[in-house]
């Protein structure tokens, strides 16, 4: 009881802080703004900044920043300082030598993801939440999922916001345990079900042939307190991290407390990632997971697209428009490849990586990226409208932000 109060508490604090009016963060239009790859879903801060985090840059930055300026929101995503983040931990489970130097350079970061921006909590305000991935491309499965903090600061030029790693990682993964058909701990996405139970979507392509029987995009519960594996999850993890925390390689088939919930079996992979879970059982009682199929990346023959399905349960079954389960191979298709309001595919082609952010009680900012082609740049940050028709199922608009 104490949590479903909880929830109807943070609920209406959310629904009085939405704005009523027209106000849409992202008015321009292709190609608008610095490049960026996994955006993170949008959030506002106290002073009006629409806020993103990307994939780190080839500039070295621990988490790429991207924002949306207040003052001139038509000038589209603009760069925000480089922030440089070298968790201790980095050197017990992934690089013996360590990564970065916390100055200048920093950790292979891939895919943030943005619990604080409303995702079954009261979006908005400088206070960040972020759940990120670290791989070791070298290293086939071998791959963590780490939690930080952060406040943004909008006095620094540019905007600028210092994290402070937890001090941990969340999750691991290894090779033996992606060959048994486990998932890579990368692309997480984290949300608090009605109940003010949190849970972590993630997952990635896995082993060979592993088809149905492994691999994809998996949930687990956690700690609403910690941010860490919640205690079913850790009571099966073997061996102890320190003196309280198990090991993050806690995935096996035996721990039932980690579940799977959508696969795409495609030829000799399992070619699914960047999985979004999305809590609007208010606005329409359900869940949903967003997911990506086949191939980033390649340029023209990338094929990327974004796929989606719901769930009456935040651990699933999750099932496409046509009832076929995610786990099957079922997701309804969002985004295929991206084309501007005329519907010329100019800009870039292969979307990837949902984020949302409730702007109304009807209104929604969908962010994504998408792979540039030729001369034109890559990984391009966007965001379009987004609202749930009468039967519940996620719509993104052709137009752009008015």
């Amino acid at each position: 009881m104490r949590t479903m109060l909880a929830y109807l508490a943070a609920h209406f604090a959310f629904a009085a802080s939405m704005t009523t009016s027209d106000e849409v963060p992202y008015p321009c239009g292709d190609s608008c703004g610095v490049p960026g790859h996994d955006p993170s879903a949008l959030q506002r801060t106290a002073a009006g900044f629409y806020v993103a985090l990307v994939t780190g840059s080839g500039g070295g930055d621990a988490f790429g920043l991207r924002y949306l300026d207040p003052d001139n929101y038509t000038s589209g995503f603009q760069l925000g300082a480089y922030s440089y983040l070298t968790p201790d931990w980095v050197t017990d489970y992934l690089y013996p030598s360590g990564c970065g130097d916390g100055e200048k350079s920093a950790c292979p970061f891939w895919a943030p993801d943005l619990v604080s921006s409303g995702n079954g909590i009261p979006p908005g305000g400088d206070d960040f939440i972020m759940y990120y991935s670290i791989a070791i491309p070298n290293d086939y499965g071998r791959a963590c999922i780490g939690r930080a903090k952060g406040r943004f600061n909008s006095t620094t030029q540019p905007p600028s916001i210092d994290w402070v790693d937890a001090g941990a990682p969340v999750v691991c993964s290894n090779k033996s345990q992606v060959e048994a058909g486990g998932p890579h701990a990368i692309d997480p996405s984290v949300t608090v079900d009605t109940e003010g139970r949190w849970w972590l979507s993630y997952g990635s392509w896995s082993a060979k042939d592993v088809g149905s029987n492994g691999g994809g995009v998996w949930v687990v519960e956690l700690d609403a307190t910690s941010g860490f594996l919640a205690s079913s999850a850790r009571s099966q993890c073997p061996g102890k991290y320190g003196t309280e925390y198990p090991t993050p390689f806690c995935w096996g088939r035996e721990n039932r407390a980690f579940r799977n919930v959508a696969n795409d079996p495609w030829q000799d992979a399992n070619s699914i990632e960047a999985s979004y879970l999305y809590n609007a059982v208010d606005a329409t009682g359900f869940y949903y997971l967003f997911v990506n199929y086949y191939f980033c990346c390649r340029g023209e023959n990338s094929t990327y697209e974004i796929r989606v399905g719901r769930a009456t349960s935040i651990r699933g079954p999750f099932v496409d428009r046509e009832g076929k389960l995610m786990k099957n191979g079922g997701g309804t298709l969002v985004l295929g490849t991206a084309a501007t309001p005329s519907g010329e595919k100019l800009a870039g082609r292969a979307p990837g990586h949902a984020g949302i952010m409730r702007i109304s009680p009807s209104k929604y900012a969908f962010t994504f990226d998408y792979q540039g082609v030729g001369s034109q740049i890559q990984y391009a940050p966007q965001a379009k409208r987004m609202h749930f028709d009468d039967q519940g199922w996620p719509v993104v608009q052709e137009n752009w932000f008015p």
